[in-house]
């Protein structure tokens, strides 16, 4: 719809679908009614990553924020080098949010506030060495594609865990202590000071 350049959203409005209002060049001004469900009553029966995409006002949004969110659920994302760090406010990860993701993504970090993560949220990311997973309980889309990370990182008998075991990942334990990566005791003969800049255990691994 070329011409379309505003829209409100009445309340009665409880879904949103793929590209409903996609490549509409001229939509600038969205008006969301708080009817739109939460993360928790289901993502993908809300809304569809591309329901605005190639938008004024999606690439505004995107230009001028790190992250596409609505009601606490990461939808999209700019493309990150290194290590990538869900906002603490996030709830939930939707399906494909960071598929086939920048080559240089190499790690994510998913805060205890993210309860759910779906379908290939995490797909095709062909340099993600590592994806931590800090809710123990987080309901994980299981496909072998949702997270395409050589090691998942989460708490023992988690999700984290079941779905690294169930596609043949690599499982790395953390503890409640020690959730992202703190200084350990060094019992090497290596001194410290010796190891590579940036290894914050002293284990030889950035």
């Amino acid at each position: 719809c070329w011409s379309l350049a505003s829209i409100k959203l009445p309340e009665s409005v409880t879904y949103i679908g793929s590209r409903a209002f996609g490549i509409c060049n001229h939509l600038k001004e969205i008006s969301f009614p708080e009817s739109l469900p939460e993360f928790s009553e289901g993502i993908i029966e809300c809304y569809e990553k591309d329901s605005f995409i190639f938008t004024p006002w999606y690439e505004e949004y995107l230009e001028n924020n790190r992250f596409v969110i609505w009601n606490g659920v990461v939808l999209d994302g700019k493309p990150v080098n290194g290590v990538l760090e869900i906002p603490d406010t996030a709830t939930g990860i939707a399906e494909r949010a960071f598929a086939f993701s920048d080559k240089e993504l190499t790690s994510v970090i998913i805060p205890d506030g993210v309860t759910v993560i779906g379908e290939d949220a995490f797909g095709e990311c062909r340099n993600l060495e590592t994806a931590t997973i800090l809710d123990p309980e987080c309901d994980i889309f299981m496909d072998q594609y949702t997270i395409t990370a050589n090691v998942i990182r989460g708490y023992k008998g988690s999700t984290a865990e079941k779905y690294a075991e169930t596609y043949g990942y690599k499982f790395e334990a953390i503890d409640e202590e020690n959730a992202y990566t703190s200084p350990v005791e060094n019992t090497s003969k290596e001194s410290l000071s010796d190891c590579m800049k940036g290894d914050a255990t002293g284990d030889g691994i950035v």
